[in-house]
């Protein structure tokens, strides 16, 4: 009994330590070792420790001081769209709300997600290049926000911007086929240039039947 309590006693000292060190894990698992060998030891305010680290609480606080939008996926002003994508997927895996429980997670996503959603777009980074302002647009299409990387584009009607984006692409592909999203714009003109040059050779037609039977 009393081997079990020296036990408890060194491991409750660990748990101390590894809080102080910022090790948040490796102190609940000597704490929680140490409540087992000892239950009457007085632990309970040192298990009840916040379910997210230094480096989330840090990385949250970066992201909300920057009021750039390059600044916050880190980027240079000559980044490409392909840049911004992948600066976008993992800054918000670091800050999503179901993966950072930190006090204003939620805030931080919805910056990252606002700096994708005009940074992607060569339109709204122009006119953001100038001005230095971009109204972001949130459309709520349900009641229910996805949780765990579920099926709307939405955490409690954040927009989540690199979904809209994957989503649109993939409309893209099934109604025009393989090919990048640009060519939409020349499938409509050559469409309308098939359908004018028709027009002609139906006109050009008749006519020739008309000058036939008056001669």
């Amino acid at each position: 009994m009393d081997a079990n309590k020296a036990d408890a006693l060194k491991s409750l000292k660990l748990g101390k330590e590894a809080l102080n060190a910022g090790d948040r894990a490796r102190a609940l698992s000597f704490l929680r070792k140490a409540r087992r060998l000892d239950p009457t030891l007085p632990i309970d305010s040192f298990l009840s420790v916040p379910a997210y680290t230094d480096e989330q609480i840090m990385i949250v606080k970066q992201v909300k001081e920057k009021k750039d939008y390059y600044e916050v996926l880190g980027l240079e002003k000559t980044c490409s769209v392909e840049d911004v994508r992948k600066s976008y997927r993992k800054l918000s895996l670091k800050v999503h709300p179901d993966k950072n429980k930190a006090p204003g997670a939620e805030e931080a996503f919805m910056v990252i997600s606002e700096a994708f959603q005009c940074l992607s777009n060569e339109e709204r980074r122009k006119t953001y290049d100038l001005v230095r302002s971009y109204e972001p647009v949130y459309e709520k299409r349900s009641a229910f926000a996805y949780s765990g990387g579920g099926g709307n584009g939405f955490y409690n009607g954040f927009y989540d911007a690199e979904f809209e984006a994957t989503t649109q692409f993939q409309s893209f592909n099934f109604e025009h086929g393989k090919g990048d999203k640009g060519s939409t714009g020349f499938n409509i003109v050559s469409q309308e240039h098939f359908l004018l040059l028709l027009y002609l050779v139906v006109l050009l037609f008749f006519l020739f039947i008309k000058h036939v039977m008056d001669g």
